[in-house]
Parts: C-alpha cells; structure tokens; sequence
C-alpha cells in the first residue's frame, strides 16, 4: 500500500493551523486545570512543558528550508512529536507526584486526546488509512512505555500511591479505540472524495474534448450554411456573368454595338447579383429570427419579397396560438422558409405563392406552395444545394422534407419536426 503525501501550499497551511490548535488547546486546558488544582505547580510545570513543545515544533514549522527533502520532514516530524510527547509526558510528571483523582495519569491521558484527535484529522487529510492506523497506535505504545517507567531513585516519593495498572490499560484502550474510529471515518471520507475529485476531473475532460468537438461540427455546419446561402445568390449572378462575357467576346468584332449593349446588361446583372449577395451576407445572422421570432420573421420575409417582385402575391396563414419552439427548430424553419421562398422568386416564375405554419405539443409543420413551372424533383435535386440545404437542415432536427412538384403544374414544399425528439435532445 502506497502513501500518498500532498506536498503543497495548502498542506503547509494546514500543519501551521493544526499546530496552532494544539498549541491554544494545551494553554486553554492547562490554564483551567491550573486554577481549579488550587495552583498546583506540578499542573503547571506540565502544561508549561507542552506548550513549550507546541512552540518549539511551531517554529520548526515555520522556518523556511531552502531543501525540499527538509521541507517534506515537518509534517511527520510534528505528527511523530504530536503523538509521542504528549502521552509520554503524563506518565515521566506521574513518577514524581500525584495529584487528586482529577489529575491522575487516566485524567491527563483522557485531556490529551483532543489534541490527538486534531492530528488525527490532519493525518488522515494527507496520508492513506495505513498511515492512520500507525499515528492512533503510537500514542497507545507511547502510554504503556510510560505505565512501566520505573520511579526515580532517591528523594522522590510520590504524594500517593500509584493507580492500578488496569486503568492506565483501560484508558489506553478507550484512547487508541477513539482515534481509530476517528480516524477511520475520516480517512474513508477524505478517500472517497479524491475517487470523486479523479471522477470529476475525468468527466471535465470528456466534456472539454466533446465541447470541442461540437465546436469544429458546429464550424463544419456553419460553413455548409454559409455555402448553401449564396449558392442561389452569388453562384447564379457569376455563373450568368460568365455566359454574357462570353457573348460579349463573341459580338465585339462582329456587332460592337450589340456587344455594348450586353456589357450594359453584364453591368445590370452584377449590381443586382452584389445587392442580393449583401442581403444574403445579412440574412446568415438570422437577425429577423432574433429579433421578431418565428411567426413574425416568416410573416415579414414573405411581405418583403412580394414587395420586391410586383408580379408575385403571397399569402401567409399562421395557425394561432402558435407555440413557442426549440431555437434549432425555430432556425430550421426559418431557413427552409426562407429558402423555398427565395427560390419561388427566383426560378419558379410563378405568381403567387402560400406559406401555412402550424405546430401543437407533438409536431411542428411548415409548407409553402406556388403555382410555378414547376421541376421534376429526382432530376433536379442531385445538383441543386439550396434543395440538399434544406433536407439537411430537416435531418439535423430529426425532422422530413417533401418536395412535391411537376413540370407546369406549380411545387409544394413541406417539412414536419417532431417536438419530442427534439425536446429529448435538449434535456441530455
């Protein structure tokens, strides 16, 4: 069995105040006895000896060592001190006189225990239950080497006959009995706490590495969103730039006038991409979201893009009392709002559209519905990111996406959330 010894500022700090326990108890305890044994020299000469022990072994203590092997020797050097001289010190005063009952052997030896009890809790603090056992034994083996010291020789007699040695046995037994259950409860204590210190450092580990492991999902994520929200933006305004030059280049020598005509219109299309690029670049705030919630965000959003394009009327139907949600399922929402909407105004050619939001305690459910030229969704959705944004979207909440849509015959676009796995979720 190791010992395990904490060498640091706090177990220095910890000796100095148990020290100074021992040190006040002794001159407390020693002062009361001394009054109460009408002044009787031998009580003070006693305590007088034990104080001045406590002193001396403060100072040790206090005095600080360039070497830590010195550094390392106070505490069992103080606990040895503590544990011997006390007991020892009753029996060599006991040899040259008695006092009353009162201050017998047993009653001093009884006195001191308190004192060991506060070696006892420090011990148990730093050192493992091994340690504990052989600190609460040496104040037993210190008692019966005292029991058979034998009396002085020459002109010392005792004021009265000495006590039976049963009950210097007794005592002794009494005494070693208390500080080990002390001691033992106490050291159990102070192991299952550093079992729970391990555990709690090991699972702050688990939980820094799973926090930064979220954080570089949450980075990859963020990054796909990012990716997905200028796809229809940025990627569509360079990808018609690119067709016009080409024209451009094909014109200028054939019809220049042709080809500044189309420069113009280059012009127009890159004004128009940048405008839109800056509202995108806005919207990845989702600052509406923040600032309106859900209802309202989706509401105004919709508004704003029949503002935008005069040939496309919306219609929003929010079935009310409408509930409030998770933030990821609120943000899923929007974004998949926001993005069927966009697409509705730009490719859909349609001129009307409707968005219908509903949820209860068990589900949540969006669709936004125009009458559009409609697509085939198997051919269209291998190659098109803002539809694999929103299905991605959809999953991460455990939620499904439909599309439903023909050629000519308009797109509907529906998402259901389930409220209870997400709830789940957040609780773990």
């Amino acid at each position: 069995m190791t010992t395990f010894i904490q060498n640091d500022d706090q177990a220095s700090r910890r000796l100095k105040i148990a020290l100074s326990l021992w040190l006040g108890y002794f001159l407390l305890i020693g002062l009361a006895d001394w009054f109460f044994g009408n002044l009787n020299p031998q009580i003070f000469n006693y305590y007088a000896a034990l104080i001045g022990v406590a002193g001396l072994v403060l100072l040790f203590v206090l005095i600080p060592f360039n070497s830590p092997k010195l550094e390392n020797l106070k505490l069992p050097v103080s606990m040895i001190i503590l544990a011997v001289v006390p007991s020892l010190l009753v029996h060599v005063m006991a040899k040259y006189a008695y006092g009353s009952n009162l201050f017998s052997p047993e009653g001093m030896t009884l006195r001191i225990t308190p004192a060991l009890l506060i070696g006892v809790l420090l011990v148990s603090r730093q050192y493992n239950l091994g340690m504990v056992i052989a600190f609460c034994l040496t104040p037993a083996v210190a008692n019966l080497i005292g029991i058979w010291l034998p009396r002085p020789a020459g002109g010392f007699r005792p004021l009265q006959p000495p006590p039976p040695l049963l009950n210097g046995y007794l005592v002794t037994f009494i005494q070693t009995a208390c500080l080990l259950l002390v001691g033992y409860f106490v050291s159990q204590l102070i192991t299952n706490l550093r079992k729970q210190g391990a555990s709690l450092e090991e699972a702050n580990f688990k939980l820094r590495l799973q926090a930064s492991t979220r954080e570089e999902l949450t980075i990859s994520q963020e990054r796909n969103r990012m990716a997905r929200e200028l796809h229809d933006t940025l990627a569509h305004t360079l990808t018609g730039l690119t067709v016009q030059l080409q024209a451009v280049g094909a014109y200028v020598d054939i019809d220049p006038q042709q080809a500044k005509q189309m420069v113009e219109e280059s012009l127009t299309s890159a004004r128009s991409g940048l405008h839109a690029t800056r509202r995108a670049l806005k919207d990845l705030r989702a600052a509406p979201l923040e600032d309106l919630g859900l209802v309202l965000a989706i509401r105004e959003f919709a508004v704003s893009v029949e503002e935008r394009n005069p040939n496309l009327d919306a219609s929003v139907n929010i079935h009310e009392p409408f509930p409030n949600l998770a933030p990821q399922v609120s943000q899923c929402l929007y974004r998949i709002a926001q993005e069927a909407i966009s697409n509705v105004d730009y490719h859909s050619g349609a001129s009307n559209f409707a968005v219908e939001l509903s949820a209860n305690s068990e589900v949540a459910e969006l669709t936004i519905t125009d009458n559009g030229i409609g697509f085939d969704p198997d051919a269209v959705l291998a190659g098109h990111w803002g539809l694999q944004g929103m299905q991605e979207r959809a999953k991460l909440v455990n939620g499904a996406l439909l599309i439903e849509s023909q050629p000519n015959q308009g797109t509907t676009i529906s998402v259901s959330i389930p409220l209870t796995s997400v709830n789940g979720q957040n609780k773990e």
